[in-house]
């Protein structure tokens, strides 16, 4: 070979080796391995809900409604442990970039990964969470998991820790075991924070578990809201004597209509964003605006549109609904919330009662409001009410007692 082709084998194995680190020094976790958020709903839920459908692809096929579902279940059947683990890997990765999760979601060892510059396999880490935060339940999960280079686990967690491995490998020193002291420092160096501390992964845990299922008490939350609004009114007319029966089965076809457009509006929002805008402040104010106008639309329909701007009677109606949409959606998805954590069963029924008291109390409030507010800018318009009603009256009394006086006819 001639001396000018010859190349120093050091040098060669060198220029290897910097274009192995060159390749491999940019190299990022898959970008289907970050959590995949649609941000249509708390971020909790978000991140609890796309790493359910990691681990498991078959039961779930796909379904984020499904994965909800599951949220609930578990947590209802005592597994919020074992929830609390899945979320505590998906805060670490959304708090963490350059890490993602394993490709296979039944890896018993590793929960995610990362590249490291020059490096030619993934760098794995493990999660894990205990309640009590015990150092020897982490140290007997960190001999069983013993191929994961990082053990991540709370940040309130880390230095009891690495405080009780410290000690034992010192103790191990001292003893002679130099084997077991050397496994108990390396398990010593993997341990790492989470980016939480375990009371914000328990919080996110339970958040997600009550978002879910205040979700699914809205449906309840609008029939309650609804009722109060189209039934509650007719219902008081009646036990009072201000409504006839003929009058009273009229006006539930109006009942029904109402009920009919928010429990529609309701299912319109569960197509739109996935149903992430049922129980939510927009989507409340959807259901409220929509069975309002169904409200006013009667009341313009009964009295004539233009008569109606001329009687007090049409704007405590409008107020007394407007009223009672909004406080029976907003104080029934209150009810709903504050008893999420007791499972939909109790939620859905509390919400509803919460939206129907609330909702019929506002009506009556808004109504009395408005006539007080009325009796001071438009007294005028009251005057002339009343007058109206009197005449009515008058008439009606009249026409009774001429049909009395000729009925029965004469033989």
């Amino acid at each position: 070979m001639p001396l000018s082709e010859w190349i120093e084998p050091r040098l060669e194995a060198f220029d290897r080796w910097d274009a192995t680190r060159a390749a491999y020094a940019d190299r990022a976790v898959r970008s289907d391995a970050r959590p995949q958020l649609a941000e249509f709903r708390p971020k909790s839920v978000e991140l609890l809900q796309d790493a359910l459908l990691r681990k498991h692809p078959k039961r779930l096929k796909g379904s984020a409604a499904m994965a909800r579902k599951l949220i609930v279940r578990r947590v209802e059947k005592g597994k919020l442990p074992q929830m609390r683990g899945i979320m505590a890997e998906a805060i670490f990765l959304d708090q963490n970039p350059e890490w993602g999760y394993v490709k296979k979601p039944n890896a018993s060892q590793h929960d995610v990964y990362r590249w490291l510059p020059g490096r030619q396999t993934p760098f794995n880490g493990q999660v894990k969470v205990h309640a009590d935060g015990s150092p020897k339940k982490y140290a007997a999960d960190m001999d069983a998991d013993h191929l994961a280079h990082r053990f991540f686990v709370p940040d309130d967690h880390v230095e009891s820790v690495k405080t009780h491995l410290r000690e034992q490998a010192q103790s191990l020193e001292a003893s002679g075991q130099q084997g077991q002291a050397r496994r108990t420092w390396r398990n010593y160096g993997r341990v790492r924070g989470i980016g939480a501390s375990f009371s914000q992964i328990d919080s996110a845990t339970r958040n997600a578990y009550t978002q879910v299922v205040s979700e699914g008490a809205a449906k309840y939350v609008t029939f309650g809201a609804s009722l109060a609004l189209a039934a509650g009114p007719v219902a008081w007319g009646w036990a009072f004597g201000e409504l006839h029966a003929n009058q009273a089965a009229y006006r539930l076809t109006r009942v029904g209509s109402i009920l009919g457009v928010g429990i529609g509006t309701d299912a319109l929002l569960g197509a739109l964003r996935r149903g992430a805008l049922r129980g939510s402040l927009r989507g409340n104010a959807v259901v409220a605006v929509a069975v309002t106008i169904t409200e006013v639309t009667w009341q313009l329909y009964e009295r004539g549109w233009r008569e109606a701007l001329r009687e007090p009677e049409f704007y405590e109606m409008v107020v007394g609904g407007v009223s009672a949409a909004a406080a029976g959606l907003t104080v029934g998805g209150a009810v709903a919330l504050a008893t999420s954590e007791f499972g939909l069963w109790v939620s859905g029924p509390a919400g509803f009662l919460g939206a129907t008291a609330a909702g019929t109390l506002a009506y009556f409030g808004g109504r009395h409001a408005t006539h007080l507010i009325l009796e001071v800018f438009s007294l005028d318009m009251l005057k002339q009410y009343a007058i109206n009603q009197t005449n009515s009256a008058r008439e009606g009394i009249d026409a009774r007692m001429l049909l009395a006086t000729i009925w029965p006819p004469s033989s």
